[in-house]
Formats: C-alpha cells, structure tokens, sequence
C-alpha cells in the first residue's frame, strides 16, 4: 500500500510532540487514503502495459508497440465514455473543462488526419521503391530508359522524404491546454484520455518521419501528481526518450532503412558507379522492408481511423452533456 506525504507528515508530527498512540491511531483513521478513481486505475493499467512491452521492445517489433499504443489511446476513449455514462452531478466550472477539452479534442482529430496523410505518404513511399527493386532485379546491364525510369522513381522518392521531414508536429499547442484541465475529477478523466492520445499520436509522427535522428517531440508532463496515470505516463514518455538514444523505439526501423538504401541507389546511379555486390545488397534489403512495409501499414491506417472515430464518440457524448449543466 501506499502512503501519501501528507499521512507520512501527520505520524511523523504526533510522535515527535509525545501524542499517545492510542490517540495518533485514532486521528490516522479521521483521515483516509484518497481514493483512486476508475478511471484512474483503468488508464494506468493501460500505460503500465505499454512501459512494459516498450521496454521488451526491439526493431523487429516496433510496428506491434506501436499497434499496441494506438489500441490503448482508442481504449483510453472508450473508458471515458463509459465514466461520462457513470458520472455525478456536474458543477458550473466544470463547463470551461468541456469547453478546452473540445478545444484539444479538435486539434487531436487534425493530428489523426495528419497521421493518415503521412501513412499515405509511406504508402507511396514503398510502391516507388517496389518499381525500383522489380527495375534491378536480374538485370546484369540496364538499358538507359531503365536507368531513366530508376532515378524518376528515386527522385519521387526524395521528394516524399523531404514532405514527410517538413510536415508541421500534429501534436503541438495541446500542452498549456492539458494541464489546465487537471483540476476536478472530470479534468483528470479528460486529460488523462487526451494526454494518453497525444502521447502515442506524437511517437507515430516521428516513426513516419523519415528522419532517423529525431529526437521524441517534447510532450505534456502532467503539473498533477495525484494520480497514478500521470506518473505512469511520464514513466513511459521518459522510457521511450532513453530508448530512443540507443534504438530506433521512435522510428520504424524498416522505414529507415528503405531511406537508407533509397539513398545509396541515387548515389550510384548518379555517378554511374554500380557496385553489383552492392547493388544486389540493396535489391534484397529494399524487397524485404518494402515487404515489411506492406504488412504493416494497412494495420496502422485502420488503428489510427479507429482512434479517430473514438474522439468523435467522446466529442459527440461531451457536446450532449453541455446542455444539462
């Protein structure tokens, strides 16, 4: 069990002013423990999940980390909705809590808009690059309108990775908004699912990105420490940080290295210096991640369309509650 400062303070005072401990007892049983609410329980259980496989997790598995996260942002949604079926009364103040929810509700749902254009992005990203690979594939000598098709594709390749490194952060502005929800149980409910969401949203983004330094975007730290999902969530943002300076945790490790080869092509076919080892190397490296690719991107199109769709089930019950306070 768990203690909070202040229960630790109130012994530590009634031993040291002499108090019987027959009296410190009774006083300590004055005041309990604060109660932990569902909602509190059920989204730490979900962050704690994730720490636990992100910590496990390894190039081969990013895409299931990632799957995984997106499952437990549209859950977050879901355990929000049935806490909002469940709630007590609600107060006059609680209306501004609504209000900058809907505010940082919009701004997700332009996030997962954001996600679905740079997995279309990827999506055209791979299929260049399969024309690639089926161009060199068993060819010992390249007639120069292959050579001509080759570099239009890696070029449009390059073109993609300098769209996808510009995009604006789908995740930014939601900061200040968050921790002003903090301050009833129905702003921790709602922080806690968005805080959640903008998390894993701002992981994707960078695994998305075609950059393979890039550093995790800077993310809401809770200002709240009376819950259990706000110090299980910075638990799992500064996890994710640590790994991402020995591993591709924040990247998807196949991306990178279809960048990487996309690259190594341009210079050979810019210098006219085709290494045929080399070149097979990249044949074989470029079919298996394109492969890798394909199996893993329709998954995460349809995760993100789900979160999507929860948002808008969260948006829709907040907006019928309005009314009544």
């Amino acid at each position: 069990m768990r203690y909070s400062s202040s229960s630790s303070s109130t012994i530590l005072r009634s031993l040291s002013f002499g108090i019987p401990m027959r009296l410190s007892a009774a006083s300590s049983a004055v005041v309990p423990l604060p109660m932990r609410s569902s909602f509190d329980r059920q989204l730490t259980a979900e962050l704690d999940a994730l720490q636990l496989s992100s910590s496990a997790s390894s190039n081969e598995s990013h895409y299931t980390w990632i799957l995984q996260a997106l499952k437990a942002s549209t859950t977050a949604q879901q355990i929000t909705l049935a806490s909002l079926a469940n709630r007590g009364p609600l107060q006059d103040s609680d209306r501004k809590i609504i209000d900058q929810y809907l505010d940082s509700n919009i701004r997700m749902l332009d996030a997962c808009n954001e996600l679905t254009e740079r997995i279309e992005i990827v999506h055209n990203y791979v299929g260049s690059l399969r024309v690639v690979s089926h161009l060199l594939e068993g060819s010992a000598e390249l007639h120069p309108a292959t050579l001509a098709r080759i570099g239009g594709a890696l070029d449009s390749c390059r073109v993609m990775e300098r769209r996808g490194k510009e995009m604006a952060n789908c995740s930014s502005g939601l900061k200040k908004i968050l921790r002003q929800m903090q301050d009833s149980r129905l702003g921790e409910m709602l922080s806690g699912s968005m805080a959640l969401t903008s998390t894993v949203c701002a992981i994707l983004e960078n695994a998305l990105s075609f950059k393979s330094k890039r550093g995790l975007l800077p993310l809401m730290q809770p200002q709240s420490q009376k819950t259990s999902w706000s110090c299980s969530l910075q638990q799992l943002q500064n996890g994710v940080k640590e790994q991402g300076k020995t591993s591709s945790i924040i990247g998807l490790f196949e991306l990178q290295q279809l960048v990487k080869v996309s690259k190594s092509l341009r210079d050979q076919m810019k210098h006219r210096k085709q290494n045929d080892h080399q070149l097979r190397v990249d044949v074989e490296e470029m079919k298996r991640s394109c492969g890798k690719m394909e199996e893993g991107i329709k998954p995460l199109e349809e995760s993100v369309k789900e979160l999507y769709r929860s948002l808008i089930s969260v948006r829709m019950a907040l907006l019928g509650i309005l009314p009544q306070i």
